[in-house]
């Protein structure tokens, strides 16, 4: 923001400036007009810091950065457009060379809009309009944030013009504080949102563009009077008529109310919208206002039509209405003197055969009547008020059919994307939305059977029996064809779906049928078409799955029966050999070899059970047919048990459980077989001696059980391979399941089993949750109280 304050300035005995005062806000354009001689170059090089004043201050707000554009430019000839906008500018310590100074004028150019051509000619070879844009772009280059321009037109063609005032109006709207000296009375009102006018060195007049006339200030810069308000008004309405087509329709009625408060120099206007209502007639409702005070806004927010509603209601009715004596209107008494009403009348409709669309009204604090002059300028804003709604209304009319076309997009989109996870009910909600019926419903059709397929309602619970007697109705009516709406009463309309072996009903209920329209209708047909589309997938996808489901079956049918042959072949072979040979009757073996051989035959046998077991529990976690037998299990038990269980684990396996260690809801045989895979797989590839660890973990909701032995753990290679499945060392007997089993078994139970690197080398972590996801039956509970 550039403030400046007394500023004084005298060359000899002759005052230039005298005692300047001006305000230029972020944003805003402030020109500077005056005869030749008023001060207007003084005052911009005092600003500047070019001449000291005797007396009075400039300041700039936040950094104080201000840059001037000259006359007469103040740039090198002989110098290119990027050696003249880095002239003399402190780039800190940044230092740029030459290609980075070119592509930092090139990025500054284009983000202004500006073409300056080859930006290795010399500037002197340069058009007036590009010398122009080299010198506003080195006062940009400091970062002012306050741009001066002395008379930045002067020497400018009328094209090179076009192209610096659509520089100013970016410049403004990019919250710089603009100040313009200018000859130009008519780029000043086609730019500025002040004018100060200068004379003898002194700023006599500050207006706005929108409230003087250019003779007017032109009258002011000579020292004449200023012409009549007639000429004001008229200039007024010009602006207003300019700045309507250029501002959103939501914006109209206020600067409408604006222009007409200082057109009549009342500071009370209101603007009142006839609403219509669903319960009653329509009325008058308080939509934009000018200096209203709090009582008389709340007190007039709404309105009756007709003679009830006083000097307003009587205006919708569709003619001028005056109140001399305030006091005799049944609405605005003890608000005001007087007042006045003039209707804003559009095109008549049937609901409004009157063509009223809204009252404008002003306030008085004096008795009596406005002229007809005041009448009529009224009646000619009003005229504008009518465009503004008829315009805003259209807009609105756009945007809700914008909406409903993007409703149906949406509902396209949903049935016709890749992924239909949401279903057939979210499908339908656009489609409900865009109708506006309050529900919608999919219902399937196989022979007697009526079957809800999908629903969207406004109603929290929609009735299916209501549906399904509506869709026997329309299953009555005669079929005139596919995708054809039939009306199957007031309210109702349906529509008949191919599908399969039968057919489905698209069902629309609305609650009263002046909501239905024939376009609404049409919206219907074409999208039954995409549900039906949506549902011939659905039936695809379906047997697409069944197939998928069957070929996978099969997959797995043929991989157990592969890998059961595979990992059955090794035992297989050992007991059938020892077995021969204790069949062989040429040899006689003594009874250590025999007693040898029948143990080993016995070890294979258990081997071969254990890989068949094994196989089995894959095969069943694979394809999520796993069944846990759950119960309360006491793990300190579990873990005894499975120590118990492996073969060498009593005196190498120590058990560690916290005191106080809570009953778990989980199979207690299933907890056995992850604990006794995992100690197994640390004494055949870890090191004794081996700890399992167990206790509650802070948030006291699992079970931490760790299994630790002194090995140094899997290789870095192995990682998560190592719960593969057949991912085993080479010299290592069974089918390299047990970790795979292991894992699979601890997330059925809602729980992890990961490696723990970080609490040692070789560590195994089984985390179980305590709770059940559902609370347990009584009978649980009974048997977790005796177990206790």
């Amino acid at each position: 923001m550039l403030e400046v304050r007394g500023l004084t300035k005298s060359f000899g005995p002759r005052r230039v400036l005298d005692d300047i005062d001006l305000d230029i806000r972020p944003g805003e354009l402030v020109a500077l007009v005056g005869e030749n001689g008023a001060g207007k170059s003084t005052m911009v090089k005092c600003i500047a810091g070019m001449l000291t004043p005797d007396r009075g201050s400039v300041s700039v707000s936040g950094d104080g950065r201000l840059a001037v554009v000259w006359q007469d430019l103040a740039l090198c000839d002989n110098l290119d457009a990027v050696a003249n906008i880095f002239l003399g500018v402190e780039r800190g310590r940044l230092r740029l060379d030459d290609s980075g100074m070119r592509r930092e004028t090139q990025r500054m150019l284009s983000s202004l809009g500006l073409r300056v051509g080859d930006l290795s000619t010399p500037v002197g070879l340069l058009s007036g309009g590009q010398r122009q844009m080299v010198a506003v772009a080195r006062s940009l280059m400091t970062g002012a944030e306050v741009l001066l321009f002395d008379e930045p037109t002067a020497a400018l063609g009328v094209s090179e013009t076009a192209v610096l005032e659509q520089l100013l109006r970016r410049l403004r709207a990019a919250g710089i504080a603009l100040l313009m000296v200018s000859h130009r009375i008519e780029q000043v009102f086609a730019l500025a949102d002040r004018i100060a006018i200068m004379r003898h060195g002194r700023i006599v007049s500050i207006v706005s563009p929108l409230e003087v006339h250019p003779d007017d200030v032109v009258a002011i810069m000579a020292g004449a009077k200023t012409e009549s308000t007639a000429r004001r008004q008229l200039s007024q309405l010009r602006s207003l008529v300019d700045q309507l087509a250029e501002v959103e329709p939501s914006a109209s009625l206020p600067l409408i109310l604006t222009s007409l408060s200082r057109s009549l120099s009342t500071s009370t206007l209101g603007l009142w919208m006839v609403v219509e209502s669903v319960s009653g007639p329509p009325t008058l409702v308080l939509t934009a206002e000018v200096g209203l005070a709090d009582e008389r806004r709340s007190h007039l927010r709404q309105v009756p039509i007709g003679v009830e509603g006083g000097v307003l209601g009587t205006s919708a009715l569709g003619s001028i209405s005056v109140v001399t004596n305030a006091d005799l209107d049944p609405v605005i008494s003890g608000l005001s003197a007087s007042a006045w009403a003039v209707p804003v009348v559009g095109a008549p409709s049937a609901r409004n055969p009157g063509g009223v669309l809204a009252v404008i009204a002003g306030f008085g604090d004096r008795l009596g009547h406005p002229g007809e002059a005041q009448l009529e300028l009224v009646e000619l804003h009003a005229n504008l008020a009518t465009v503004a709604i008829e315009r805003e209304s259209m807009v609105e009319e756009l945007t809700r059919r914008n909406h409903l076309l993007e409703s149906l997009r949406g509902l396209l989109d949903r049935l016709a994307g890749p992924e239909q996870a949401s279903g057939l009910s979210s499908a339908l909600l656009p489609l409900r939305v865009a109708t506006g019926a309050d529900t919608i419903a999919l219902v399937e059709v196989i022979g007697e059977e009526f079957t809800e397929r999908a629903i969207t309602s406004v109603h929290a619970e929609a009735s299916s029996v209501e549906h399904f007697a509506e869709a026997r109705r329309l299953a009555l009516l005669p079929l005139a064809s596919t995708h054809r709406t039939q009306m199957v009463d007031d309210c109702v309309a349906g529509i008949s779906i191919a599908s399969g072996e039968g057919r489905v009903l698209l069902l629309a209920r609305w609650s009263t049928p002046d909501q239905i329209s024939p376009e609404t209708l049409d919206l219907l047909e074409d999208a039954s078409r995409s549900l039906a589309l949506a549902l011939e997938r659905q039936v695809a996808e379906h047997a697409t799955q069944e197939t998928q489901t069957l070929r996978r079956a099969n997959s797995m049918q043929r991989e157990f029966l592969h890998r059961l042959s595979h990992e059955l072949r090794t035992p297989l072979t050992a007991i059938r050999g020892f077995a021969d040979s204790l069949r062989h009757t040429d040899v006689n073996w003594d009874d250590a070899s025999h007693d040898l051989f029948l143990e080993r035959i016995s070890t294979e046998s258990s081997r071969m059970g254990r890989l068949v077991a094994d196989l089995l529990d894959s095969s069943a976690i694979e394809t999520g047919q796993l069944r846990l037998q759950m119960d309360w299990c006491d793990l300190s038990l579990v873990i005894d048990e499975a120590i118990t269980v492996v073969s060498g684990a009593a005196e190498h396996v120590h058990a560690e459980v916290v005191p106080g260690f809570p009953p778990v809801w989980a199979d207690h045989d299933r907890i056995e077989q992850i604990l006794v895979n995992v100690i197994e797989n640390a004494l055949r590839h870890g090191r004794p001696p081996i700890t399992v660890h167990a206790q509650v973990d802070a948030f006291g909701e699992h079970v931490v059980i760790s299994v630790i032995d002194s090995g140094p753990g899997f290789a870095d290679t192995m990682g998560e391979r190592a719960f593969e499945p057949h991912n085993r060392a080479s010299n290592s007997p069974g089918a390299g399941l047990g970790l795979t089993i292991a894992r699979g078994l601890a997330v059925a139970h809602g729980g992890t089993l990961e490696r723990a690197p970080e609490i040692a080398p070789s560590c195994m972590v089984l985390r179980l949750p305590i709770e059940p996801e559902t609370p347990p039956d009584r009978h649980d509970d009974e048997r977790a109280e005796a177990r206790s």
